[in-house]
C-alpha cells in the first residue's frame, strides 16, 4: 500500500509541478493543497491529522 501512495505522489509531482519548481519547499501552498486534494480522491486522508500531513509532506519532499 505504501508503494501505491508513493506511486500516486510521483505521478502528481510529475504532472503538476515537476517542471515549475525545483523543490517541494518552493511549491506554493495553494498548489500543495490541490495536490493533496488530488491524492485524497484515491486515499482516505484526514487533513486535520497533523502527523499524517507531516508524513505526506515528507513523501512529497523526497519525490522532487
Amino acid at each position: 500500500m505504501v508503494n501505491k501512495v508513493r506511486g500516486n505522489i510521483v505521478v502528481l509531482v510529475c504532472d503538476k509541478c515537476g517542471v515549475n519548481w525545483e523543490s517541494w519547499r518552493d511549491v506554493p501552498k495553494d498548489i500543495k493543497t490541490v495536490m493533496i486534494d488530488a491524492l485524497a480522491s484515491d486515499w482516505d486522508i484526514d487533513k486535520s491529522d497533523a502527523n499524517l500531513m507531516k508524513c505526506i509532506n515528507v513523501v512529497f519532499k523526497y519525490r522532487f
